[in-house]
């Protein structure tokens, strides 16, 4: 299984993100948050993931807006949500900064294989449907 990285374009953690799954040979798959902006599901199912409430995983999120009022803003200016989003469904980042990288090493190294081939079956519960409007499922986006 590989990860899902969800970015926005000209971030720089984004391509501090990149750049580690480059060197240390970790599957990967993005998704650029402003073609495919979340559903309220997926804000939800991150949120709990990462142990949050949902406004958490936008910047500046108030404490006073609902998960609905969230996802309006967010559908609206994707570039609201904390970037980048690294998941494989069991497990999450949100952010970029010094730890992400140890973190994500302890993880590989303790619950996955690596070099494995991205599937898109690994990330069904995330896309309705067969998937096909997301992205092609040749590992590519």
């Amino acid at each position: 299984m590989g990860f899902l990285i969800y970015t926005i374009p000209f971030c720089q953690d984004c391509e501090a993100a990149f750049d580690w799954f480059d060197e240390n040979n970790v599957d990967y798959l993005t998704i650029d948050l402003q073609k495919d902006t979340p559903i309220l599901e997926e804000l939800e199912g991150f949120a709990f993931l990462l142990g949050c409430e949902v406004y958490e995983l936008i910047k500046d999120g108030d404490s006073n807006l609902s998960p609905q009022e969230v996802y309006s803003l967010v559908k609206k200016d994707s570039a609201l949500l904390k970037s980048p989003i690294i998941t494989d469904g069991s497990f999450i980042v949100l952010g970029w900064n010094e730890d992400t990288p140890e973190k994500l090493t302890s993880y590989i190294s303790e619950f996955k294989e690596p070099n494995r081939h991205v599937d898109f079956k690994d990330f069904e519960e995330f896309f309705p449907g067969d998937g096909e409007e997301y992205f092609d499922g040749s590992g590519e986006e």
